[in-house]
């Protein structure tokens, strides 16, 4: 049985308003460290004061088998540029079908269009079988 919990909720109730973010210039070993020290998996990209893209743990992995070096290669060559997001206002059960339907476990979270926050697909699922 399952709850309809998740149908009232707001993404603003379960999202992490702890950003972790790296900027695009940045080498896929700053980043692999920003992730391991904030215990994370996925960073935010910034570029200026915007949201420039986002950075996972399995893109990191994705580069480096191709070859790539991690003190050369940088974080905006191994990237998901132009994300898809949520709003804080967006309802549980619409962002968990948005976030299936993109294939990330991850998306940012934004509100008057400046970055928020961020959620997990386990952070929804989560609410939607409290």
């Amino acid at each position: 049985m399952t709850s309809t919990t998740g149908s009232r909720t707001l993404v603003g109730s379960v999202m992490s308003p702890s950003v972790t973010s790296v900027d695009r210039k940045a080498t896929l070993r700053d980043a692999a460290v920003a992730l391991h020290k904030a215990q994370v998996g996925t960073l935010a990209v910034l570029d200026g004061g915007g949201i420039a893209g986002i950075l996972s743990e399995r893109d990191i992995v994705g580069a480096l088998a191709t070859g790539i070096d991690p003190d050369r290669g940088l974080v905006e060559d191994a990237m998901s540029g132009d994300p898809r997001y949520l709003t804080e206002g967006d309802p549980v059960g619409a962002a968990l079908v948005t976030m299936l339907r993109a294939g990330v476990r991850h998306m940012p979270v934004v509100a008057s269009g400046s970055l928020v926050g961020i959620v997990s697909i386990r952070d929804l699922a989560a609410e939607m079988v409290a």
